[in-house]
């Protein structure tokens, strides 16, 4: 399953959303601050999609917050041009993006983290599969052979018992895991804090993804180089998405024993320790870990799912506010950048709700029952055709005056592979002339299109 591009998203990528050479220099919306104003949006009945209207938006802000956080909105929202460009960079590989907005979005990931869940997730593969019963798998990447063979051992019989191997993609441990999944024609997602433009296209992942064995996705743009910061952050994603966690090998400090951690103080889901003699196992099991003997397969297995997975959040798990998706826009309909639909999608209405399921009596509803309501599902984004609406006008405007392919590439901050392609298609199509001895490029002149 491929996720629709929503106008929710479409919005919230515009915010949140990084773009590479043309992101900007205003910096896009941490997930706490899109928290804030995700909060105003549903106080004020309304959607992050209600901002891609400039009226819209500009009454809202004005009602609610400082001038100064006001322009930084406007200014993420003019975006357009960048974030058609990476979109249209990111379907060349196949990836694609979801909102937190979306009831697609993996509702093990958004009931487990709540506020603390990305608002945007990129991904490449079938999305059904962050939905599937599933095993976080983590280590180290310098693996012992005991847990090499151990984490290997683990993905081939979880795939024996149609279980899902989640891990961070890493070497060592996780892939260990990953390719015990795969000998036995097993599933696995792979978590990633870096590279997913660069992985989405190896040789090695493209035959399990087409098949719809392997799922990539990152809480970070597919660009993003490494950071430990998101190393670390992106450790809540692995096992938010998973039933129960098996820690294979850890030392007393890294990425590994920092994430069992997390998991132990917020107790996402039951966290299982391989026996061993490494310090790090021996620590987490005497914090709470539950041991795994590690002599046989299958009896850890059975273990992990001996007794009812998942547990009551701690205290200091965030507020359980409904998200904006919940709440119906009931304005009036209005015209969207970067699209060509008449308005914000409607619930469906009371007669075709009463017909679908009968009313039950009356409930008085609970806060909770309020934040577990699915929202509608949304219409995808009718968006125009990107080329007329945004990369041609930016083209022509670069060439008022003759440039090679290369200024052009350079104005834009995109390839010139890219731009190759543009130009080609606009001296085909007769809106830009092409010269030689040296090859220049020029719009074609305004008199002439007049004729034409």
């Amino acid at each position: 399953m491929t996720p629709d591009f929503t106008d929710n998203c479409q919005a919230m990528l515009l915010l949140c959303g990084h773009f590479g050479k043309l992101n900007g220099p205003i910096p896009q919306l941490s997930t706490s601050e899109y928290n804030k104003l995700a909060g105003w949006l549903r106080d004020a009945n309304m959607q992050p999609a209600d901002l891609l209207d400039e009226s819209v938006r500009t009454r809202f802000l004005n009602d609610t917050t400082t001038v100064e956080f006001a322009n930084r909105i406007h200014t993420l929202m003019s975006r357009g041009f960048a974030l058609t460009t990476a979109l249209e960079q990111w379907s060349q590989r196949g990836i694609w993006a979801i909102s937190r907005a979306n009831p697609d979005y993996p509702k093990r990931l958004k009931d487990n983290l709540r506020l603390l869940a990305t608002p945007i997730l990129f991904g490449v593969g079938d999305l059904s599969l962050a939905t599937r019963e599933g095993i976080a798998v983590a280590g180290s990447r310098n693996a012992s052979e005991d847990a090499f063979h151990y984490a290997r051992a683990l993905g081939e019989e979880a795939a024996r018992n149609d279980l899902t191997i989640i891990t961070g993609g890493a070497r060592g441990v996780d892939q260990a895991a990953m390719w015990g999944a795969f000998e036995e024609h097993g599933r696995a997602v792979g978590v990633l804090h870096s590279g997913l433009e660069a992985a989405a296209v190896k040789r090695d992942h493209r035959e399990s993804i087409a098949e719809g064995r392997l799922l990539l996705i990152s809480p970070f743009h597919p660009g993003a180089g490494f950071s430990a910061g998101n190393a670390m952050s992106r450790n809540k994603v692995i096992y938010a998405l998973s039933t129960a966690a098996v820690i294979v090998q850890s030392d007393i400090k890294g990425g590994t024993w920092g994430g069992a951690n997390e998991v132990l103080k917020h107790r996402w889901v039951p966290l299982f320790v391989r026996e061993s003699e490494d310090p790090g196992n021996q620590r987490l099991i005497k914090l709470g870990g539950k041991a795994l003997p590690g002599q046989n397969i299958q009896h850890d297995l059975n273990l992990l799912f001996a007794e009812p997975q998942g547990s009551d959040k701690t205290d200091d798990s965030q507020p359980s506010s409904p998200d904006p998706s919940t709440v119906r826009l009931t304005t009036a309909n209005q015209s969207l950048p970067l699209t060509n639909r008449p308005g914000i999608d409607k619930p469906e209405s009371k007669v075709s709700q009463e017909a679908a399921c009968p009313d039950p009596g009356p409930k008085t509803a609970s806060p909770e029952a309020s934040r577990d309501t699915v929202p509608a599902q949304e219409k995808p984004s009718a968006s125009n055709d990107p080329w007329t609406d945004h990369f041609l006008p930016a083209l022509l405007d670069c060439l008022e005056q003759s440039k090679t392919a290369s200024e052009v590439a350079e104005l834009l901050q995109i390839s010139k592979k890219t731009v190759d392609q543009w130009l080609k298609r606009a001296v085909s199509e007769g809106t830009v002339v092409k010269t030689r001895n040296p090859i220049r490029f020029l719009r074609k002149p305004r008199d002439l299109d007049l004729l034409s």
